[in-house]
């Protein structure tokens, strides 16, 4: 590039117009480019309008007010003209407010503010001022008007005026009752209800909006276990506090389960009562009815019963015609039937609760509950599948078996054998649900023996077609293949009984029989039988340690009933020197202990020691000490159990 050539700039805008607005060595030297477009539409503008004479006073009755709104033509539409009005302008107008009536002060500047203020720039006499576009009579009656319009609609509550928008198309909880005409609670407002949060639960006046949580409340005063490699080794003779009570685990689920039991639905717009049940909650994961396994719609609920009190569980068929009473008799079967792997069957009834002929099914409540489908494939709860193992498989078939067997001695056929059907009740524990619907849908008075036969032999393929699902699925390789018999030999994660089972449930034979099936498994029913029985001593082992857990509740309400009885302030048994001071010296010893720096010591350990200690009566000796440390006693705990036991039965004598 040559320095001494200037000629390519004379293109190239100067930064100086971009960044300052103006360049001030134009025309001494700069050879950039400076267009001046800008500057001569803001001197048009500056020409077009009228000078004050800032020797004149000048007032708002001597403007020349225009009375037509300013036309489209009139607009600017020049690009470089609009640009400018972007940056500050020392040649625009005076602004005057449309809303000045005639008698209003001058706004436009007089000779004095002019002068006053002439020395800062040469161009301040020369801004002309600002000529509003419509009359003072039209902006006094548009001000009026703005004021009070007796055509402006009255102002109506949201909760009042109706709803003429389209919704939203988001699906909503059909089981609900849409609130109409109904004004949202202030949860900040004060109220003479109870302030008991717990006070309503399981009623209809809880608050939908504001659900309680759903984690189990810590009962006990204990930090959780540390994780595994942070636990500190223990010696034989130690223990922790998570020892001493039910483990977290089994004390989370069962809390679960029990808050599952007693949820409520309030506001619903389901039936009140259903036969002898109320208090209906929807158990159904989706909102859609689309469980069709019977051919008809069905739904599932829990509801409690007004003979006994305790949950159930409504299976409903929707708009069933059922021609004879004679096809509910055959439910009775189901209800004598009892298995450890199937759920029980209450009751069958018809009802017109639900605005139609609806059959309903009851049957015993598993709260918490899953399918083998959502347990294994998808969990509709937000939580990650279980995996499929191998242990896990031979224990549902072994527990199937045991469910079908015991069925099929009853000259009864299941007929609900599915991944829908099979229910996880507990960790590892399986149950089949639904039995007897089929046998009042499908009745058929002239049942034969060949038809009964027909429907075990059913049972047993449905079994093998859903050992086969769930097996398939834990072996990805499988199901590459098609046919069943290729599926099998490439299950890679289970053994060669296993295949040889499913092999006989799918084979084409005509006769399949549950005992020969039974033959087939029979050492890994052993091991199931096993594996429960270990899990029956371990939820031994947890009763047991909870059997006595009253003892100390039972001494704690000794000594309230006997500590600080204001009727006795009198008697010298009960004086501060009396016979049953020493009950209080132990109270506050157990109780109310403090530390070197005064603040309370909030010791569990301590307190469940103590207590169990005074509960044996043992000859251990302590020093039982007043606030004021003016009194001193050394008492054993068999003294200090059997001073209670006196007292206690002067109270009640």
């Amino acid at each position: 590039m040559d320095k001494t050539n200037l000629d390519w700039a004379k293109d190239v805008p100067c930064r100086n117009i971009t960044i300052h607005g103006f360049c001030k060595y134009e025309g001494k030297g700069c050879s950039f480019k400076h267009d001046d477009s800008k500057r001569n539409n803001t001197a048009a503008i500056s020409n077009n309008t009228v000078p004050l004479d800032p020797t004149k006073n000048i007032s708002i009755n001597d403007l020349s007010l225009s009375t037509r709104p300013p036309s489209a033509s009139s607009t600017v539409t020049n690009p470089s003209l609009a640009d400018s009005k972007k940056k500050f302008n020392l040649a625009a107008s005076t602004f005057l407010p449309s809303s000045a009536i005639s008698n209003a002060p001058s706004l436009a500047p007089t000779t004095k503010s002019v002068n006053k203020f002439s020395t800062l720039s040469p161009k301040l006499s020369d801004i002309p001022s600002f000529v509003p576009s419509g009359t003072f009579g039209e902006a006094d009656s548009q001000s009026a008007a703005n004021k009070f319009n007796f055509d402006t609609p009255a102002f109506l509550p949201a909760s009042e005026v109706p709803s003429t928008l389209n919704r939203s198309p988001v699906p909503t909880n059909p089981y609900l009752a849409q609130p109409t005409d109904q004004v949202q609670p202030n949860p900040y407002a004060q109220t003479t209800d109870s302030l008991n949060p717990y006070a309503s639960i399981g009623t209809s006046h809880q608050d939908f909006l504001y659900p309680q949580s759903s984690y189990p409340l810590q009962y006990h005063l204990y930090a959780p276990a540390p994780p595994p490699h942070l636990q500190i080794p223990l010696k034989g003779n130690e223990q922790t506090a998570e020892t001493l009570f039910i483990p977290n685990e089994l004390r989370e689920t069962l809390l679960k389960k029990n808050e599952s039991t007693l949820k409520t639905l309030p506001h619903s717009n389901l039936p009140e009562l259903v036969g002898v049940y109320y208090s209906l909650v929807p158990l159904d994961n989706s909102l859609n009815k689309s469980d069709t396994t019977y051919g008809y719609n069905s739904s599932l609920y829990k509801a409690f019963s007004n003979v006994d009190g305790r949950a159930y569980v409504l299976r409903r068929i929707e708009s069933v015609k059922i021609s004879k009473d004679k096809s509910l008799s055959t439910i009775n079967r189901w209800i004598r039937f009892k298995n450890s792997n199937v759920a029980n069957v209450v009751d069958a009834f018809t009802s017109r609760s639900f605005g139609d002929n609806s059959l309903i099914v009851v049957y015993d409540y598993y709260p918490n509950s899953k399918n083998l489908i959502e347990q294994h494939f998808h969990s509709n709860l937000g939580g990650k599948p279980e995996p499929i193992t191998p242990r896990a498989l031979w224990g549902y078939t072994t527990q199937l078996t045991g469910a079908i067997a015991s069925a099929h001695s009853k000259n009864l056929s299941i007929r609900s054998i599915s991944l829908q059907k099979a229910i996880i009740t507990s960790k590892n524990r399986l149950r089949l649900s639904d039995c007897g619907i089929f046998d009042i849908l499908d009745y058929d008075e002239e049942s034969s023996e060949e038809k009964a036969q027909e429907l075990k032999q059913r049972d047993l393929k449905k079994l093998g077609e859903m050992l086969l699902t769930l097996a398939a699925s834990a072996s990805p390789g499988a199901s590459k293949f098609s046919t069943k018999k290729d599926i099998i030999a490439n299950l890679d994660n289970m053994d060669d009984a296993f295949k040889e089972a499913l092999l006989y449930l799918l084979s084409d034979e005509a006769e399949l029989s549950i005992k020969e099936f039974q033959k087939l498994i029979a050492p890994q029913l052993f091991e199931e039988l096993s594996r429960v029985e270990e899990s029956a001593d371990y939820y031994e082992a947890q009763l047991t340690r909870e059997l006595e857990n009253a003892r100390l509740v039972r001494l704690l309400t000794k000594l309230n009933f006997i500590t600080d009885r204001p009727e006795y302030t009198q008697n010298a048994a009960w004086s501060q020197s009396g016979e049953r001071y020493p009950i209080k010296l132990f109270r506050e010893y157990v109780f109310h202990q403090v530390d070197e720096r005064g603040k309370p010591v909030l010791d569990l350990a301590f307190v469940l020691k103590t207590l169990n200690k005074l509960d044996a009566g043992i000859d251990e000796k302590i020093l039982l000490v007043s606030h004021d440390e003016q009194t001193c006693l050394i008492v054993s705990y068999k003294e200090m159990k059997d001073l209670i036991e006196r007292s206690f039965r002067e109270l009640s004598n």
